[in-house]
């Protein structure tokens, strides 16, 4: 609908850059073209194409695209094109720096063609180490098949004491076996500035949990839940990455009691406590979610950190 409203790529920019016959056209394209190079925000223009486009379609319904075509973004008012700059900037701020990525020429990786957003695994760790807030944060939600204790066992009586399949990170949503996943995550309350992020065994792929997941909740059956993504490369990129920046990673304990509990339990660990407190509101009552902190289990490898936020970890000031 958008390609044949539009006229593909060249009539989404008639519709940006064009300008009429009016000098207040001109002014209004001059403005334009003046707040978007000043940001120097990768990729803004593309993001005040998906504004004004909204706005638009919020505003004029079903013949949004024609009027838009013939007007064009130069045909508004300044204060409208300031308006649907402010509202592309905040667009642009709410994106993850992993999508953003692929907005440069020439770069592409698996989320360029997988149907939701991925996020890098130095994202991911950044989003549950540093303790710095943004305007919004990645709540990541470890959807993989949980190790059975006796594999566990086995695994540290043969001197397996780094099994990373058998560790997490410190701050994550887990689920206990007994529950329904889908049910769980739809009736997730919905909170603008967190986003989550599934994170499974390997690779998003179709089958694979993490996937599948993140498909449902796009679909109406998830209620198209918006600012949901999956994890790159699945824990086995996440837990490699977090070992070769020493960060700490938390063993998760398999008891029989962890399968019959059925409410929210919150474990605040003392170096996330600001992430933790965002998380607890914003998922206090979500059904029988198990939010954990994996402050009762025992430290696994990378732990030389001692909870600090890591010097070398990306993105961090």
């Amino acid at each position: 609908a958008l390609e044949a409203g539009l006229g593909s790529a060249s009539g989404l920019a008639q519709m940006l850059l064009g300008a009429g016959e009016t000098e207040e056209s001109f002014k209004a394209l001059r403005l334009l073209c003046d707040l978007v190079v000043l940001q120097e925000r990768e990729g803004l223009l593309l993001f005040v194409a998906v504004e004004f486009l909204a706005t638009g379609r919020k505003r004029l319904g079903k013949t949004a695209l024609a009027q838009l075509r013939e007007f064009g973004l130069s045909g508004r008012r300044a204060v409208d094109v300031r308006d649907c700059v402010q509202g592309a900037i905040a667009l642009h701020e709410a994106t993850p720096l992993s999508v953003l990525r692929l907005l440069s020429p020439g770069v592409r990786g698996p989320g360029s063609v997988l149907p939701f957003c991925t996020i890098t695994p130095d994202e991911v760790l950044h989003h549950v180490y540093d303790h710095k807030s943004g305007l919004w944060r990645l709540v990541v939600v470890d959807v993989r098949r949980p190790t059975s204790g006796g594999a566990a066992a086995a695994a540290a009586a043969a001197g397996d004491e780094f099994d990373l399949a058998s560790m997490a990170l410190p701050v994550c949503l887990r689920f206990d076996a007994s529950q329904d996943r889908r049910a769980v995550l739809k009736d997730l309350p919905y909170e603008e500035s967190i986003h989550l992020c599934l994170i499974g065994d390997g690779p998003p792929m179709p089958g694979e949990e993490a996937f599948e997941l993140c498909r449902f909740l796009a679909t109406a059956n998830g209620i198209r839940r918006p600012h949901v993504s999956v994890a790159e490369g699945g824990w086995e990129k996440v837990s490699t990455l977090a070992m070769a920046l020493d960060l700490e990673l938390m063993r998760i304990e398999h008891e029989d009691v962890e399968e019959k509990r059925s409410s929210v339990e919150v474990v605040v660990e003392k170096k996330a406590r600001g992430l933790q407190k965002a998380a607890k509101k914003v998922f206090a009552g979500a059904g029988r979610a198990l939010l954990q902190g994996f402050g009762g289990g025992s430290s696994g490898s990378g732990g030389g950190g001692g909870g600090q936020p890591p010097q070398n970890l990306p993105y961090a000031a």
